[in-house]
C-alpha cells in the first residue's frame, strides 16, 4: 500500500515539473519578441517627414537608420527615428529593437515621389485691346514667378495655345507674339513643368473690342427659316447691327422662309454709336445656300416573288428638320395605308406595291414614289443580252420566236450569246 501511494506522489510531482518547465519556456519565448509591430508608409512626398510607427516590448528601445539612398543622393540625417528624403527614388531603412543585449531587426523600403505642381506667384493680368493690336507672349507673363517644392525656382512660363470661344487658333511654331484681328473673347494658355513632369497651367483672358461675325456659308433646305449667324459686339452693347437679305432689310422678329432652292446674299452692317450716317463702319457678307429637299428610298423586295418577308423601307431625307411619312398601296387596292419604316411586311400578292414617301419641311412638301413588282412562283423575268444591255421581257414573241432579234449594228460583229434570267427558287 505504501509503495502504491509513493508511486502516485512521484507521478504527480513529475507532471507538475513538466508543466512548470513548459510554462517557463513559453514565457521566455514571449519575452524574446522585441518588435511587436511596424506601421510605415511605402510612399511619401519628397521633402516630407517619414516616421514609421513602431511598437516594441516593454523595456525595449529601437533605432531607425537609413541603409540605402537613390543614386546621387546623400544619406539623410535621422532625428527622433525619422528622416526627410530630399531626392526622389528608393530609400532602404532598418529598425533595430534591443533589450539587455538582445536585438531584433526590421528592414523596409520607401519610395520618395514628387507629385506637387509648380506654384505661380504674381498678379495675372486681363487685357482689353482694340482690334489689330499685337501682344507679345513674354510680356503677358513677365510679372509672374514660378517656384517648385523640389526644383526650387523655375524658368518662365511657355506659351501653349490660343483659344477663341471653343476654337483653338493656329499660331505659327516658335511665334513670340500674336496680332488680334478679330473682335471677341480670347484665352491664352501658358504652361510650366518641373523635373517630375508636374505641370501648372496659367490662363490669361483677352477681350478684343469691335464687331465680328463668322463668315462661313449658311446651308439651308427648302422650307427652312433664315438662320442669322452669331456675331460679336465688344464691349457689349456698343454699336448696332442691321441685317439685309439680297438688299432687303430683315426683321429679326419675322424671319423669311425659303420655299425654293437657290443662293442668296446675307449682309450684316455694323454701326458705331457715334455713326449717324447710313454708311456702315463695317460690313460682312455671307452666302446663303438653299437646297432642294431630296428623298432616297430603296426596297429590299426588288426582284422577289410572292411570300417574301421583308422590311418597310427606311427613307433618307437630306433636310434634317423635315417630317417624313411613308404609305403603301398594294396590288388591286385604291387606298394607301400608313406604315412605319423598318416594320415587318409580307408580300402576299402578285403585282406592283407602290410606296409613297412624303417629306414636309414647314411650308414645303416633297414626294417620292417607289414601285416594286412581286412576281408569282417561277414567273419569267426577262431575256438579256449577255453584255448587260437590251433587256427584253418576251413581248411580241411568237410560238417559234423566243429570242429577241439582233439589231443591224449588232449583227455586224457576228456571234452573240444571250442569257435568260429566271427566278431563283
Amino acid at each position: 500500500m505504501r509503495k502504491s501511494v509513493k508511486r502516485v506522489l512521484l507521478a504527480t510531482v513529475s507532471v507538475m515539473l513538466v508543466l512548470f518547465a513548459f510554462t517557463a519556456c513559453a514565457d521566455n519565448k514571449e519575452e524574446g519578441k522585441l518588435l511587436l509591430g511596424v506601421k510605415a508608409e511605402s510612399t511619401v512626398e519628397v521633402g516630407t517627414v517619414f516616421k514609421p510607427t513602431v511598437t516594441v516590448a516593454e523595456g525595449c528601445t529601437y533605432v531607425l537608420s537609413v541603409t540605402g539612398v537613390p543614386a546621387g543622393a546623400t544619406t539623410p540625417q535621422v532625428s527622433d527615428n525619422s528622416f526627410v528624403p530630399d531626392k526622389t527614388g528608393s530609400y532602404d531603412y532598418k529598425i533595430v529593437a534591443s533589450k539587455e543585449g538582445q536585438k531584433e531587426e526590421y528592414t523596409g523600403k520607401l519610395q520618395s515621389v514628387d507629385t506637387t505642381a509648380p506654384v505661380v506667384s504674381g498678379d495675372i493680368n486681363e487685357y482689353n485691346i482694340a482690334r489689330g493690336e499685337t501682344l507679345a507672349f513674354a510680356d503677358m507673363v513677365a510679372n509672374l514667378t514660378v517656384s517648385d517644392n523640389y526644383d526650387g525656382q523655375l524658368g518662365g512660363l511657355k506659351f501653349s495655345k490660343l483659344v477663341k470661344g471653343a476654337e483653338v487658333l493656329t499660331v505659327a511654331e516658335g511665334a513670340v507674339e500674336y496680332t488680334f484681328e478679330q473682335a471677341g473673347e480670347y484665352t491664352v494658355f501658358f504652361t510650366v513643368s518641373d523635373s517630375s513632369a508636374n505641370e501648372t497651367i496659367v490662363e490669361i483672358s483677352i477681350t478684343v473690342a469691335g464687331f465680328d461675325v463668322e463668315k462661313e456659308d449658311i446651308v439651308l433646305y427648302a422650307g427652312d427659316t433664315l438662320a442669322i449667324p452669331e456675331y460679336t459686339i465688344l464691349p457689349e452693347g456698343e454699336g448696332t447691327v442691321k441685317i439685309y437679305l439680297d438688299e432687303s432689310e430683315v426683321d429679326t422678329d419675322d424671319l423669311p422662309v425659303f420655299t425654293q432652292a437657290g443662293e442668296h446674299t446675307l449682309r450684316l452692317d455694323y454701326f458705331l454709336p457715334s455713326n449717324e450716317t447710313e454708311d456702315a463702319d463695317e460690313s460682312a457678307e455671307i452666302k446663303v445656300i438653299v437646297k432642294s429637299i431630296e428623298i432616297s428610298c430603296s426596297v429590299d423586295a426588288e426582284g422577289k416573288e410572292i411570300g417574301f418577308a421583308g422590311k418597310v423601307p427606311q427613307p433618307v431625307v437630306n433636310a434634317p428638320e423635315a417630317t417624313v411619312t411613308i404609305t403603301l398601296q398594294k396590288p388591286g387596292e385604291t387606298q394607301s395605308s400608313a406604315l412605319t419604316p423598318l416594320q415587318d411586311i409580307v408580300y402576299d400578292e402578285c403585282g406592283y406595291y407602290v410606296y409613297t414617301v412624303t417629306a414636309v419641311n414647314r411650308e414645303v412638301e416633297c414626294t417620292k414614289t417607289v414601285s416594286v413588282y412581286i412576281r408569282a412562283k417561277n414567273e419569267l423575268i426577262s431575256f438579256e443580252d449577255a453584255r448587260g444591255g437590251n433587256a427584253w421581257d418576251g413581248t411580241g414573241a411568237t410560238d417559234t420566236e423566243v429570242l429577241p432579234s439582233l439589231s443591224e449594228e449588232q449583227a455586224k460583229y457576228g456571234k452573240y450569246s444571250l442569257k435568260m434570267v429566271l427566278p431563283q427558287n
